[in-house]
């Protein structure tokens, strides 16, 4: 975004008179510098919006391939949905009533 074209026609073809002339060419000349700051720091914003979406886009589509990816080999081995069975006494033993491990001392 180009501020300097209007600005500085502002700045250079306005002719001031009177006894506030200077003061208002050099006002003017601030104004021009703070809209040239402004638009500079808008174009930095936005480019950087910009850089953010698409690495947004990215990171989904790592997302949803990761999600893919881990569905995957539950599928293949026929656990998807399904929880782990203990085998042995021992880990029967270990399981509570509620279904989740009970603290075990050590022996």
């Amino acid at each position: 975004m180009s501020v300097d074209s209007p600005a500085g026609r502002a700045e250079t073809r306005t002719h001031w008179r009177g006894e506030g002339s200077k003061q208002d060419v050099k006002r003017v000349g601030e104004a021009r510098r703070l809209l040239a700051d402004l638009a500079e720091g808008y174009d930095k914003a936005a480019s950087a919006l910009r850089s953010c979406a698409a690495a947004l886009e990215t990171a989904k589509s790592h997302y949803s391939d990761g999600k893919a990816a881990e569905r995957s080999p539950a599928a293949l081995i026929g656990t998807e949905g399904t929880e782990g069975t203990a085998v042995t006494r021992t880990a029967q033993d270990r399981i509570g009533s509620d279904g989740y491990p009970r603290s075990v001392p050590f022996r």
